[in-house]
C-alpha cells in the first residue's frame, strides 16, 4: 500500500470511529476512492489526449498524430484499469442503497470496453489519407464517449451521496 493511500485510510478509519461508525466502512470508502482516483488519472490522461488527436484530425485533413504516446497511454490506462477492478471487486459493499462499489465497477467495467472495442477505432481515425467511413467511424467513438461520460457521473453521485450519508471526509481531487 503507497504512504498517500495508507494515510487517507487512516484519516477515514479515524473519522469514522469518531463518529461511532462501523470502522469498516472508512476503510471501504478511502481504498475504493484512493483507488478510483489512480484509475482515473491515468484513464484522464489517456481521454484528453485522445480528445486532443480527435480534435487535430477535425481541425486538418492531414493531422499528423503521435499513436505512439496514445498506445503507450492506453497501456497505462488499462493496467490501473484492471488493478483498480480487481481491488475493487475485493471489497464488500457496505450501502446497498448507495452501491458506490457497484457504481464504481460500472464505471470501470465501461472504460475496458472502451479500451477494448473503440480504442483501435480512434487509432483508425489517425491514419492518412482518411478513410470514407471516418465519420461514421467518429460517432461510435463519440457514442462510447458518452455512455462512458454517464457512469462516470453516476459513480461520482455515488462517491457524493456516501459522503454526505456518512460524514467520511476523502478527496477524489483527480487532475
Amino acid at each position: 500500500m503507497t504512504k498517500p493511500l495508507l494515510t487517507i485510510v487512516l484519516v477515514s478509519l479515524l473519522s469514522c470511529v469518531s463518529k461511532q461508525q462501523d470502522p469498516y466502512i472508512g476503510v471501504y470508502f478511502s481504498t475504493a476512492v484512493s483507488t478510483l482516483a489512480t484509475f482515473k488519472q491515468k484513464h484522464n490522461k489517456l481521454m484528453d489526449s485522445t480528445t486532443t488527436a480527435i480534435n487535430k484530425i477535425l481541425d486538418a485533413y492531414d493531422a499528423k498524430i503521435d499513436t505512439n504516446n496514445l498506445k503507450t497511454l492506453l497501456d497505462s490506462a488499462k493496467q490501473a484499469d484492471l488493478e483498480s477492478i480487481t481491488m475493487i471487486t475485493d471489497l464488500k459493499e457496505v450501502d446497498t442503497s448507495i452501491n458506490f462499489r457497484d457504481k464504481c465497477l460500472d464505471y470501470m467495467n465501461e472504460a475496458s470496453n472502451y479500451y477494448n472495442n473503440y480504442f483501435d477505432k480512434v487509432i483508425f481515425l489517425t491514419k492518412t489519407p482518411r478513410q470514407s467511413d471516418s465519420l461514421a467511424t467518429l460517432q461510435s467513438i463519440s457514442k462510447e464517449i458518452k455512455a462512458l461520460t454517464k457512469k462516470n457521473e453516476t459513480c461520482i453521485a455515488a462517491y457524493e451521496d456516501f459522503k454526505a450519508k456518512y460524514g467520511v471526509q476523502v478527496s477524489l481531487n483527480v487532475k
